[in-house]
């Protein structure tokens, strides 16, 4: 909880402060350390090619703290690999494993020809020093391109009307202009 400390209040937003102590030319206040809290997302790639996932999306830090990230559960389809120099690391398949990159990048690499929404999940713990937070779930949707067929109308029309065929829980937008 916020108080005020010898007529001192501490700046708006700070929760939780331990300590508040303000002189001539400064003001400080110590706060107590927030856990890094889980956001579960869904992450959509395209068949047959690698995905960079940046596991930041997947966790928030309230106190800016720097946060380093661990895969307690791999993906059970595809591959979740380590980010090296844009590429393709080693291969993170074993419950626990750190992600090595310092910004929290991985890539995911969809099985050959294979594609679902859902197509597979894993989770991801970000841990800011202190504390790891909850497990986060990442969703991972494997989309192919849709197929998609112009079927009228006639030629002297200024209008066309397509057929498109794809997954039918996933959002197609058509973009067009003259």
């Amino acid at each position: 909880t916020t108080a005020s400390f010898g007529g001192i209040n501490p700046p708006s937003g700070l929760a939780e402060v331990v300590k508040l102590s303000c002189g001539d030319e400064f003001s400080m206040a110590l706060a107590a350390n927030a856990r890094p809290e889980a956001i579960p997302r869904t992450l959509t790639g395209p068949i047959n090619r690698d995905s960079v996932l940046m596991l930041a999306n997947l966790t928030r830090e309230r106190n800016g703290d720097v946060l380093a990230w661990r895969i307690p559960s791999p993906p059970t389809s595809g591959t979740l690999y380590q980010f090296d120099g844009g590429g393709r690391g080693t291969a993170i398949t074993e419950p626990g494993t750190s992600v090595l990159d310092a910004a929290g990048r991985v890539i995911f690499a969809p099985a050959p020809d294979e594609f679902g929404a859902p197509y597979t999940s894993f989770s991801v713990v970000a841990n800011d020093g202190e504390f790891d937070s909850a497990p986060s779930l990442a969703t991972v949707n494997i989309v192919p391109a849709p197929v998609v067929t112009v079927v009228g109308p006639g030629p002297m029309s200024k209008s066309i009307a397509l057929s498109v065929m794809g997954l039918s829980n996933v959002t197609y937008r058509v973009w067009a202009s003259t």
